[in-house]
């Protein structure tokens, strides 16, 4: 069963329709049922200081090959259908960097 947090191979809608890393960010209490699922896609091109990009190092707990970003700020939203393999699933500290850039990429308190 797909949860948030987990790393799965996906292939998202228009620009980014190549099949790239994203990350689950919807709650768990949709996941089993929703037709669809929140996600946040992974880039290898790294930037410098944003704070609603989110660093990661491969590891073997997360799957990744090469150090990548999680783009809070390209939130999408797929069908069930179109996600691939689980590749992994971040720590639970990586999951609340993950909620932090959340909140300020919404302005959320």
């Amino acid at each position: 069963m797909m949860q948030r947090g987990d790393i799965i191979l996906s292939v998202l809608p228009g620009d980014y329709g190549k099949p790239r890393p994203t990350v689950i960010v919807q709650s768990d209490a949709y996941n089993p049922s929703h037709d669809s699922i929140v996600v946040c896609p992974l880039t290898s091109y790294l930037t410098a200081g944003l704070e609603y990009r989110i660093r990661l190092l491969p590891t073997a707990n997360n799957g990744l090959h090469q150090e990548s970003e999680i783009m809070i700020d390209k939130i999408s939203v797929i069908r069930r259908d179109k996600l691939r393999d689980t590749l992994g699933h971040l720590t639970t500290a990586e999951i609340q960097r993950i909620d932090n850039a959340l909140k300020i990429w919404f302005s959320l308190s």
